[in-house]
């Protein structure tokens, strides 16, 4: 018996209402395949009423890696917090430099190589490792390079407030002074190890004259003739103390400081670069930059030789 037209309608609404569609959306383009053997297959499909071929082409495989198990960390873990923070915060930094300071008739002579390594990268092949405190007063910086940075910005700002207090520039001594109690104060910085800063400072003034001041990290702070720090400074004690005059000239006392610290150079690997000297007298402070090329190769080393741009003004590679 045929049925209405309104019958149809109804009817036709009630199997479409029963009807649940799940559409998932997938990528037209299949993911890569994993490497892995145990990979899974999922199967992505359209959920219809229609099968034709344009909605099969349309099916896509998705390979998906499975995850890799977590690892439960160990006590001895180096992912643990506590080990990390010691391994961290309980050994010493691995720095490596060479400064050098010497006095002669009428001023004083401070000296540093330019590479900065950081572990076994170098970091800064022709950086400045001194540091202008006062109008005669110079701050060779080894060890932590953030430290020593930190350390002379605040002995520098001290300076010119007591300067403008007193009306009057600070003497070599002062300086020093202030640098070795900044140092003192912080034994306890950086979680107990203390401050890495071992700074040499030296310079002139219309009091003392010259005058070079050894200041470690631990406080201590030492009036001597000539003086040497860092990991360079193994190798060239026995040369300075063996090389060293007094009243020598300013020529003199330059070529001195170069060689001793070429000589660290050639043995220390965590020293290199440029060589780089501040003259201080009283005239003011004078500075210079001694290129690769221009020192002398000591222990058989081959003269370098400008291979790729060359060295500019400032002691970098101008390409």
């Amino acid at each position: 018996m045929p049925c209405s037209r309104d019958g149809d309608a109804s009817s036709r609404a009630s199997r479409e209402n029963s009807i649940t569609f799940e559409t998932v959306t997938l990528p037209r383009a299949p993911l890569p395949l994993a490497k892995d053997s145990s990979a899974a297959m999922v199967f992505g499909r359209s959920f219809g009423r229609s099968s034709s071929s344009r909605h099969k082409k349309r099916e896509a495989q998705i390979w998906r890696k499975p995850s890799p198990p977590l690892r439960k960390l160990q006590a001895n873990s180096c992912f643990t917090s506590n080990h990390m923070s010691a391994a961290t915060f309980n050994e010493p930094p691995k720095t490596g430099t060479t400064i050098v300071a010497c006095v002669y008739d009428g001023g004083v002579v401070l000296g540093a190589d330019t590479r900065v390594s950081t572990g076994i990268y170098v970091s800064n092949r022709a950086s400045d490792k001194m540091t202008v405190l006062a109008d005669s007063t110079v701050m060779c910086r080894s060890g932590s390079a953030a430290d020593t940075e930190a350390v002379a910005k605040i002995v520098r700002y001290h300076v010119e407030q007591i300067g403008m207090e007193r009306d009057s520039p600070l003497d070599v001594k002062t300086v020093a002074r202030i640098s070795n109690q900044i140092n003192y104060q912080n034994k306890s910085a950086n979680h107990g190890a203390g401050l890495g800063a071992y700074m040499i400072i030296g310079g002139w003034d219309s009091n003392n004259g010259s005058q070079v001041f050894s200041c470690t990290a631990g406080g201590n702070m030492i009036a001597t003739k000539w003086t040497t720090d860092g990991s360079g400074s193994t190798y060239i004690w026995g040369f300075m103390d063996n090389g060293f005059k007094e009243n020598m000239t300013r020529e003199e006392c330059e070529e001195f400081v170069t060689a001793a610290i070429t000589l660290a150079m050639s043995t220390d690997s965590s020293s290199g670069g440029c060589v780089r000297l501040n003259t201080v007298n009283a005239d003011g402070i004078h500075r210079k930059l001694v290129k690769p090329d221009e020192l002398v190769p000591v222990y058989g080393e081959l003269a370098t030789t400008t291979r790729h741009g060359h060295v500019g003004s400032s002691g970098g590679m101008m390409l």
